[in-house]
Formats: structure tokens, sequence, C-alpha cells
């Protein structure tokens, strides 16, 4: 966690509601009535930002209108700049609750699929996901009508084309990752104690893309379905430094997947 070790009273101490005083040309910072007086922005040279590109002069920089109907110029953007750079404002991160020590778990930390139940290799799969009351997310989606998030439906069925993808290739990407999806329809919502029925089907498989459609269904009824295209490849495609990485995300993958499916078993 991290911790403040500067007090507010330092930053904002003199000022309602945090609003510095832009009224005058020098401005009190609440510590002896000291006044900063910034240097006119027109006999400052250019500096070189760290992306290359230089400052622009004061004709250049636009206005900055806050909410409070302030209108910040370039001048009194620097009277800003001066007063900050009066205070450093120190973060300690607090270990002590670190949960990461010892040996760590690489199981996937948002598998949105209980179990994977029929798999044809470079044809099908069809995988389980039973929505649980206690779900975290439910609370908010929504306090009085608990349902499945739209979006994690979309994540269901992209995870099981994913395996799918995986499977089918013998785990021989490392990156299967979303590419884009296609006529995207919700038709019903899931609810707690309800099972959606993912069903994943490859249509067109290159390269490096797959073209799969998808479906989500609960006691039979269609909830939602899309046409998904995936992308596959190899870190070390890229980067050939990275072919131990590639290793290592494919035996985690594998382990997963046997947690899904159990040992494998693929028609």
């Amino acid at each position: 966690m991290y911790q403040m070790l500067a007090s507010r009273d330092k930053l904002f101490g003199r000022f309602p509601c945090g609003l510095l005083p832009f009224g005058s040309a020098g401005m009190s910072t609440g510590k002896g009535r000291e006044e900063v007086t910034p240097e006119p922005l027109e006999s400052r040279p250019l500096r070189s930002a760290p992306n290359g590109s230089r400052s622009l002069a004061a004709e250049e920089r636009p206005a900055i209108a806050t909410g409070d109907g302030i209108e910040l110029t370039a001048a009194k953007f620097e009277v800003v700049k001066s007063f900050c750079r009066k205070y450093t404002v120190h973060f300690r991160l607090d270990r002590s609750r670190d949960t990461t020590a010892g040996p760590r778990d690489w199981r996937m930390r948002f598998c949105m699929l209980d179990r994977i139940v029929e798999l044809e290799r470079g044809v099908r799969l069809t995988a389980v996901k039973t929505l649980r009351a206690e779900e975290e997310y439910l609370k908010d989606h929504f306090p009085r009508f608990p349902v499945m998030p739209g979006v994690l439906m979309l994540e269901a069925m992209f995870q099981s084309a994913m395996w799918l993808v995986r499977v089918s290739e013998d785990f021989g990407n490392s990156v299967v990752l979303l590419k884009e999806a296609r006529n995207v329809k919700f038709a019903d919502f899931v609810e707690p104690g309800e099972s959606l029925v993912v069903d994943a089907e490859v249509l067109k498989h290159d390269d490096h893309t797959t073209l799969l459609k998808t479906q989500g269904a609960v006691d039979g009824t269609t909830a939602v379905s899309a046409r998904l295209v995936l992308q596959r490849y190899q870190l070390r495609d890229q980067n050939p430094d990275s072919a131990a990485m590639d290793a290592f995300m494919v035996r985690c993958m594998r382990k997963e997947f046997e947690r899904l499916y159990g040992s494998p078993r693929v028609a």
C-alpha cells in the first residue's frame, strides 16, 4: 500500500478546495508569506522534451479552461509549476501485506470457464461456466438484479475459442489473442445459479488467424453469439531472446488446460 508522507496542508492548506490564487503574478505559499514569482516565459530558451520534441513558446501554448471557470494562460500555468516544485511528495511501498511471497501460482486469474466438456481437435469445443452468487462483480452488476456482464459472456466465448485453437495446433503458439469480434448479439441474461454452455466451432484457419463461430446458451436458449477472429504468434518471432518465455507460457497453458479438461483425450 502506498502511503503519502507529505501532509495535505503543505500542498493546499492555505487555499480553499485546493485552488491556487492565480490573480497576481506572485503567490503566497502559506509559509511566512513567501512570494514566488516565476521567470517570464518569453525570456526562457526552448527546452528539449524527453521524447526529443521542443517545448512550446508562450504564444504557442493554448489556454487551459478549468471546471471552476478559471482560465490558465501559459504564464499562470508556470506559476502552478513553480509552486509544485517547492514541495516533493514521497510515496512508500508497504510490503507488509505482500501476498506474493513464496511459490507463485501461475493459474489463470481471470478464467471464465469451469470445465471443458467436449472437444474435437480442429473442429469444435464445448465448455461450461456456472454463475455463482458470490461472484464479486455481481454486487454492482446489478445490486437488485444480479446478472453476468455481457463483456464476461464474450470473454467466456473467447476463452473457449482460444482453447480450441491451442489444442488444434498442439500448443504451437505461445500467444493467442482476440483480434476481432463480429456480429456480437446478446439475447438473454445469465443469472446466479444458471450455467452458460459455450460452443466454439472453427470456420476458417490460416497461418496467423482463425475465424470461429461461438455461442453461449442457458437451458438450451441462446444468450449470446458472435464470430471471433483470433490471432496466433510466438514471442520469439519478434524477439529471438523471448524463446524461453514462449516455452514457459506454453507450459502454463498446458497445465491450465489439464485443469479444465483433465488428461488429454482429444478426439
